[in-house]
Order: C-alpha cells, then sequence, then structure tokens
C-alpha cells in the first residue's frame, strides 16, 4: 500500500485522501500508454513512481499523461490518478517548474489559436483536401479568457 503524505500545503484538495489507498494492484499499469512508453514494467508503474516522487510536480513522466481516463475507470479502489496527475501539472506550472514545451505551446496557443505551428506543408495539405485556411479569429477569445482567468499572470 502506498502512503501519500499530504502536507498542509499540498495542492491535493483535502477530498483526495483515496490516494493513500492504493494496493499496488497494477491494474492501472495494464491501460497505461505512458507506462509502456516511458520505461515502466509492472512492479515499477507509472503511478506507483509519481505517488513515491520526493517532488511528484516535476516527475519525469507526469507531462507524458494523456489524460485518457483509464487508469480511472480500471482502478478497483477509486484512487483516481488522473486527478493527482492533473493537480500536480497545475503545481508545477503555476510554480514555473512545468518543461519549457509546455509554457512554448501554451503561448503558442496564445498567440495563434492553435496548438501546433501552422507552415507551409500545413496550409498546402489543407489546400489539397479542400479545406479553407486556418482561421486565428479565435485568438482574441481565448485571450480574454486568459486574461480573465488569471492564466496569463501565470505565464510572466
Amino acid at each position: 500500500m502506498i502512503t501519500i503524505d499530504l502536507k498542509e500545503n499540498s495542492v491535493l484538495p483535502g477530498g483526495m485522501r483515496q490516494t493513500e489507498v492504493c494496493f499496488e494492484c497494477s491494474v492501472c499499469a495494464l491501460h497505461c500508454i505512458v507506462q509502456h512508453v516511458a520505461g515502466f514494467d509492472s512492479k515499477n508503474t507509472f503511478v506507483y513512481d509519481l505517488f513515491r516522487s520526493d517532488d511528484p510536480a516535476v516527475h519525469r513522466a507526469l507531462w507524458a499523461c494523456s489524460s485518457c481516463h483509464k487508469c480511472v475507470e480500471v482502478c478497483p479502489q477509486d484512487v483516481d490518478p488522473l486527478s493527482v496527475i492533473v493537480h500536480l501539472r497545475e503545481k508545477g506550472f503555476n510554480e514555473g517548474r512545468a518543461p519549457a514545451y509546455v509554457y512554448d505551446l501554451v503561448k503558442l496557443v496564445l498567440e495563434t489559436g492553435y496548438a501546433f505551428p501552422i507552415t507551409k506543408k500545413t496550409q498546402k495539405d489543407r489546400e489539397e483536401l479542400g479545406l479553407s485556411a486556418p482561421d486565428s479569429s479565435a485568438v482574441g477569445e481565448i485571450r480574454c479568457i486568459a486574461s480573465r482567468t488569471g492564466f496569463l499572470e501565470k505565464l510572466k
């Protein structure tokens, strides 16, 4: 069984005590894509490694999670590892300790409205498929939402 030290200043909400009842059954590992691409095994799973980490907000695979919810769906103890991952990502981001590519991606979305660069190749492929040129009209709305929610301040 894994016991997580939920310190007073923890980003995890008080209601997340369910994380303390992980019995290490590995059911989550059977369904986790990170488990298979990041070099973990059935005895040392991504979730266990994350839960045991001294500094989980900067864990080596934290940002690799695709948020597919499979771990949540299959956990017989209702541990909900995804909620822990989401809160740890938020903590790492707010502390300025997320990987650089995360901040770069956020800035790209705020500048273009897209989560990938619009290259000449992208434009050519869209044209060949009969699709219109990418539309950036939502950038203003995205920036407005980011501003009103305090998200822009976190990037400074």
